[in-house]
């Protein structure tokens, strides 16, 4: 489930950094600022066969505890188009609590127009945070989107409603968008991989072909993408959740934000580069293009920079031919 992140900022940070260094005994009385709801992030979009999308919810940036007054929240869906007309709607409200350590979710009430922030009674408070679990068409041909809106914030707690208080979701439209696999079967391709991407992951670059299965999966997301090589013996992590305890495996992944468009595809991110053990982090960029054949995704890539590696003949890799792996659609 795709999530994208409302903040609920405190009032008042604007006025706290209005204190200057040249007033260091001025001690402001947090009480007088109420909460204020802020959507932080305007959109998000999902392949057109996706069932559900997940918007968090969090209180950011607060000092002491949070309201233990119940929060009414009214909502409605506007300016809906294509597809989505009527077909869009909550299908739960979530938060989760940790006891010990686990983890456990629990629901938020809500009616067709208005969610309760309820007082947890563990807490004592509000929920630190929650998500809002759209139910959407999941179908292949959904078209057009939803604007989600807060109309109105009603509470005894001092808390306000910012006037941006929307979030407009789309199909993700662009060509390379959804899940692809590429199968490295030799050494040899293994090594051409890492000569490419390993001058953005130094992990990447210490791995043999013993160290990997051979398969490797790409995900265009909105506006982010995520690569993973995965591992023969990947780290094992447990966690619990619900009571029940899990194992999670964690291989080596590449994280970006990138653009695609006509052929064209960019990927920009944090590299972390060690030098005498001292480790920076700098942006990098990727220059490539891409051809879809049906099920096939290739990408040729050409150049990778960063900031400290960008002058001609200092790049992190280029190939004036470029060096082309071919992804099948998952």
């Amino acid at each position: 489930m795709k999530k994208s992140i409302i903040y609920l900022f405190l009032l008042g940070i604007a006025t706290l950094s209005a204190c200057d260094d040249s007033e260091p005994d001025v001690e402001p009385n947090d009480d007088n600022f109420p909460f204020r709801l802020v959507l932080d992030a305007e959109e998000g979009a999902a392949l057109p066969d996706e069932e559900d999308y997940g918007l968090e919810v969090k209180f950011a940036d607060y000092i002491g505890e949070l309201p233990n007054q119940q929060l009414n929240l009214n909502y409605a869906f506007t300016d809906t188009e294509g597809s989505f007309v009527n077909n869009v709607s909550i299908s739960k409200v979530t938060y989760k609590v940790e006891d010990g350590d686990c983890e456990y979710e629990r629901e938020l009430p809500f009616v067709e127009s208005t969610i309760i922030l309820i007082v947890d009674e563990d807490l004592g408070t509000v929920p630190e945070e929650f998500e809002i679990e759209f139910a959407l068409p999941g179908a292949d041909d959904t078209e057009g989107g939803f604007t989600f809106e807060i109309t109105e914030l009603t509470s005894q707690a001092d808390v306000l409603l910012n006037q941006a208080a929307t979030f407009e979701y789309e199909v993700l439209e662009n060509d390379v968008a959804g899940a692809w696999v590429l199968e490295l079967n030799s050494g040899e391709e293994f090594e051409a991989f890492k000569s490419v991407l390993g001058a953005i992951n130094e992990d990447l670059t210490n791995l043999s072909f013993a160290d990997i299965t051979g398969a490797v999966s790409l995900e265009f997301e909105f506006e982010e993408m995520k690569i993973e090589v995965e591992l023969q013996n990947p780290e094992i992590e447990e966690v619990c959740e619900e009571g029940e305890i899990e194992e999670e495996e964690t291989h080596l992944e590449i994280e970006g934000e990138y653009e695609a468009e006509e052929g064209e595809l960019e990927i920009g991110g944090d590299h972390i580069i060690t030098d005498d053990g001292v480790e920076e982090e700098l942006e990098y960029l990727i220059t490539a293009s891409y051809t879809i054949n049906g099920d096939e995704l290739e990408i040729t890539f050409y150049q990778i920079i960063d900031e400290d590696q960008y002058e001609e003949g200092d790049e992190l890799f280029t190939s004036e031919s470029g060096i082309t792996f071919t992804f099948i659609k998952d």
